[in-house]
């Protein structure tokens, strides 16, 4: 970790944000996907774009949500959907958790890489961390 003149930072500053906030634990990726086909395309795009996907809504509801699990060839079922039980809908969809180190994360990415976990029907993506102020 380096500051932007180049000289590295203390130990202590390499988990932190604008150098106070600091990084409490892992995070949680989230993804949001849409249905192939669930929406109305003028035929004359069809020779471009043979396939299309409706629009989401910014908490799922009322849309046409894709909620079936997906994955690999080898483990098609492996990516799977948490629909949360409270009203607003903001945290549900398809879930991957990261640890708090590097070496972990890491592979993990490579892991959702390799999985084609984002692909055309993944719509959006937000990541949740949580962290505190020690000042």
């Amino acid at each position: 970790w380096f500051w932007s003149d180049g000289n590295p930072k203390e130990d202590v500053f390499k988990s932190s944000l604008l150098n106070r906030n600091r990084v409490t634990n892992g995070f949680r990726w989230t993804q949001r996907r849409g249905q192939m086909n669930e929406c109305l395309t003028t035929t004359k795009y069809n020779t471009f774009m043979p396939f299309c996907f409706p629009e989401l809504s910014w908490n799922g509801r009322g849309s046409k949500e894709d909620k079936t699990p997906f994955g690999p060839y080898y483990a098609t079922d492996k990516y799977t959907y948490t629909d949360f039980d409270h009203a607003s809908g903001m945290d549900d969809g398809f879930l991957v958790h990261f640890p708090y180190n590097l070496a972990e994360t890491e592979k993990k990415l490579r892991e959702l890489k390799a999985d084609r976990w984002m692909d055309m029907n993944t719509h959006w993506t937000r990541l949740d961390f949580a962290t505190y102020n020690p000042s």
